[in-house]
C-alpha cells in the first residue's frame, strides 16, 4: 500500500488499536511519517483496560501527543475507526462514558 502524502511540511500519523474480548487486553500503535512517506517514529503501548472504542480514542490521543512532542503542528491522522474520528471531530456530551478522553484529544487539537 502506497502511503498517502500528508500536507506540505506536515506529517501523517497512522494509528490502530486492538482489543481482545476474551482476555480483556488491549494495545495500540502507530507510525509517524513525513510528507515524503518516510517513517519518522513508530510507537506501541499496552492499555490496561477499556473497550474497542476507548482503545481507538487512546490510540489517536497518543499519536497526536507524539506528533506534538516532536514539534509538529500540521498533522493528518489516519485511523480505521470512523466512530473515534467522528467523536474527536464533533465532540461528545458530558454524559458520554468516554467524554474526558474525547475532551483531552479535543483540547490537544485546539493548541497552537
Amino acid at each position: 500500500m502506497q502511503p498517502k502524502r500528508s500536507i506540505e511540511d506536515g506529517i501523517t500519523v497512522w494509528v490502530d488499536g486492538t482489543f481482545s474480548h476474551i482476555s480483556g487486553k488491549a494495545a495500540c500503535g502507530g507510525l509517524i511519517r513525513n510528507n515524503e512517506g518516510n517513517v519518522m517514529e513508530a510507537f506501541m503501548l499496552n492499555i490496561n483496560s477499556g473497550d474497542p472504542l476507548v482503545v481507538e480514542i487512546w490510540t489517536c490521543l497518543i499519536g497526536f501527543k507524539r506528533a506534538w512532542e516532536g514539534g509538529h503542528r500540521k498533522v493528518t491522522l489516519l485511523s480505521n475507526s470512523l466512530e473515534a474520528i467522528q467523536l474527536i471531530k464533533e465532540g461528545a456530551t458530558e454524559i458520554h462514558e468516554n467524554w474526558d478522553l474525547i475532551q483531552e484529544v479535543g483540547n490537544l487539537l485546539q493548541r497552537q
